[in-house]
């Protein structure tokens, strides 16, 4: 995809600086990336019995910092770039076992006594096709607790009775995502999404699905949040969270990658 393409230049290029937080939080100390036959991993340096499991599609190390930055006892499992396009992360999860098997070797590897508290599934850009596919497994999608998407949500527009396309985004393409959202609305779950103002060619937007997603759900429309104070498209419905945000260049699409760690602290780093 187009939108595939520019991000990779832009990550050549150098991005954005992440945006800034309130407060600084205690991180917690994590160790340098372990070996995975399918990517990498980090784990607390000092052993923790209760973990939340944090797997991260598309562009994993580039928020390294981000990670780190954060409080709270993670291991952040980082795939291998898949490659271009959302094809291939659609692709690697086509076998519905195949997210299971990756799972155990991740319990293998944190060895025995490590209990998975939350699960959370993180994608920027072309990652949420792996998303969208690993939640089509009932068993995964009933113990994952959040899903976080980074500018990265797409599908193709409705058509009219003559068969022309419309402008608005066919949500419905996106079950299982589509699903989860309806699922934290009424707060079973935790979903949020960012989005720039990219305009793809050819295909729904990041923007044009965040409003297709408001209105399916008839999520409360805001006008500020001063957790986020550049966001302009701000929505929340239960645990299900939009806010979007100026700016259609690469560089802006870059940028929603470090939005990651703020996510992580106001919506899914909780306590219960």
């Amino acid at each position: 995809m187009r939108l595939a393409l520019l991000a990779s230049l832009a990550l050549a290029c150098g991005g954005q600086a992440a945006p800034p937080t309130k407060s600084a939080p205690v991180a917690v100390e994590l160790t340098d990336w372990k070996p995975l036959s399918f990517g990498s991993y980090l784990a607390p340096v000092s052993s923790a019995p209760s973990v939340t499991l944090i797997w991260h599609f598309h562009a994993c190390r580039a928020a390294e910092n981000d990670y780190r930055s954060l409080a709270g006892n993670i291991v952040v499992v980082c795939l291998d770039n898949l490659g271009m396009g959302t094809a291939p992360y659609w692709d690697a999860f086509k076998d519905p076992h195949r997210f299971g098997v990756l799972e155990r070797e991740v319990m293998a590897a944190l060895g025995p006594g490590v209990h998975v508290e939350r699960t959370v599934l993180v994608a920027w850009s072309a990652g949420y096709a792996s998303i969208q596919q690993i939640l089509n497994a009932p068993d995964v999608y009933d113990r994952t607790s959040a899903v976080v998407l980074l500018d990265g949500l797409h599908a193709g527009y409705t058509k009219n009775a003559d068969g022309s396309p419309t402008r608005v985004a066919n949500i419905d393409t996106v079950g299982s995502l589509l699903r989860f959202a309806r699922d934290a609305s009424t707060g079973n779950k935790a979903f949020v999404f960012t989005h720039s103002a990219v305009v793809p060619v050819g295909y729904a937007s990041t923007t044009e699905m965040a409003h297709a997603l408001e209105d399916r759900l008839t999520m409360v429309r805001g006008s500020a949040d001063p957790d986020f104070a550049q966001s302009i498209d701000v929505a929340d419905l239960g645990n299900l969270h939009v806010r979007g945000f100026a700016g259609g260049r690469a560089k802006h699409h870059i940028t929603q990658l470090h939005w990651l760690a703020p996510v992580l602290r106001k919506w899914v780093l909780i306590s219960h």
